[in-house]
């Protein structure tokens, strides 16, 4: 089964086919193409329907990767709840928690941290952004979930590739 948000391409390329994951619809990749950035990941198998997919038949794309922490630390320390996360901590750091976690307040699973910027003096520190090499993409618990202004800012990125 495929969480609403995301779409999955079955592509013809020169080492065969590939199921390729994305947040791209429809009618943008039969405009313009689907860019490697764009690509969430890609399926060892095509899902059957109704079928969840799962991180066995997963592989993250490097490059999407690299974009979705792009995203994340030119936007982050604009975003309201890291800002209020910093005034409330003071120094120290924050961290951008994935929505899928089941209790963001209390222990957060590595795989759940996306990242975390850096606070001086109660603000979100601008280009201290540092990603979690523990995140994942897809965990048992699902695909990653931003908050909705970053989740924008992420369809925006790729809109324009």
């Amino acid at each position: 089964m495929i969480p609403p948000g995301f779409f999955v391409y079955k592509v013809h390329t020169p080492e065969g086919e590939r199921n390729y994951v994305t947040l791209l619809p429809p009618e943008r990749v039969q405009a313009k193409g689907l860019p490697a950035e764009a690509i969430v990941g890609l399926l060892a198998r095509e899902p059957a329907k109704g079928e969840p997919i799962t991180p066995g038949v997963f592989e993250q794309n490097p490059a999407f990767v690299r974009l979705l922490h792009t995203v994340i630390a030119e936007n982050g320390p604009a975003e309201s709840g890291l800002q209020a996360a910093a005034r409330r901590r003071g120094e120290w750091c924050v961290s951008v928690i994935d929505g899928r976690t089941p209790d963001p307040a209390g222990r957060v699973p590595p795989e759940d941290i996306l990242g975390s910027f850096e606070v001086r003096k109660g603000i979100v520190a601008p280009e201290s952004y540092q990603p979690n090499a523990k995140h994942r993409i897809l965990s048992d618990r699902g695909f990653f979930r931003l908050d909705r202004s970053l989740h924008q800012r992420l369809l925006e990125s790729l809109q324009k590739l």
